[in-house]
């Protein structure tokens, strides 16, 4: 629906004539203006949407202050959906620099919304490196994990690469892991999750496992059954 012309053409009129924040915005204003710049930059891929969100987000890094948090959030999503190198650079020179926690941790976090499948590798490298704390890295494959654009590139780096993947993970990180594999949706899926972990456990998960095939098997029944309709009725 996000990508539709029909859908989309409304919300960039919509955000065009909100125009830039303002102090005077309301907090509905406020949450309208970040909600559709995220859905027109990240979902429509509007250049000049990037190109504003781009600049909003550079504020936001530069100074917090300037620029109203939740804005700023959303530029920074468009910015990572839609970034290139050069700003993947940004963002990981911000987490490893920056003395403010926050902007730290959204910067770390934003490194797993990038959708160009080497970044998305890339960003997982570095996640399963020292240079990330492993109480920050299990929450990074699991988004990785759990957005359908990024899914199949992240499980395959994460089976290639498991030695490190599981060296960076908690004990509750690694049951969370196994839990985010239940966002596949095939019986094909079902089986190469069922059989990587036969053969390379996670601690005590077995519930995790479980829930997470039961919750891929029921996705996949759905999809056969339903898919269709849904599909014709969008």
């Amino acid at each position: 629906l996000a990508s539709s012309r029909s859908f989309l053409a409304p919300s960039r009129g919509v955000l065009a004539r909100l125009g830039p924040a303002r102090a005077t915005d309301s907090d509905n204003t406020r949450q309208l203006r970040a909600t559709l710049l995220l859905l027109v930059g990240a979902y429509g891929n509007a250049p000049k949407v990037i190109a504003q969100a781009r600049e909003i987000a550079n504020q936001y890094l530069g100074n917090p202050e300037s620029v109203d948090a939740t804005l700023g959030h959303a530029a920074l999503a468009v910015t990572a959906r839609t970034g290139d190198a050069a700003w993947f650079d940004r963002l990981q020179n911000v987490y490893e620099t920056s003395g403010n926690p926050d902007i730290k941790t959204t910067a770390l976090r934003l490194l797993a919304e990038f959708r160009s499948p080497d970044l998305v590798r890339r960003a997982l490298a570095y996640a399963a490196s020292p240079r990330v704390r492993n109480q920050d890295a299990g929450i990074q494959f699991a988004m990785s994990l759990a957005d359908d654009t990024t899914r199949n590139v992240a499980w395959e780096y994460m089976k290639s690469h498991w030695d490190q993947v599981q060296a960076q993970l908690t004990t509750s990180s690694g049951e969370s892991l196994v839990a985010y594999t239940g966002y596949f949706c095939s019986p094909a899926a079902a089986a190469t999750v069922k059989n990587f972990f036969a053969t390379h456990p996670v601690g005590a998960n077995d519930g995790s496992l479980r829930h997470a095939l039961e919750h891929v098997d029921g996705c996949a029944e759905f999809r056969s059954m339903q898919g269709r309709n849904f599909t014709d009725w969008l």
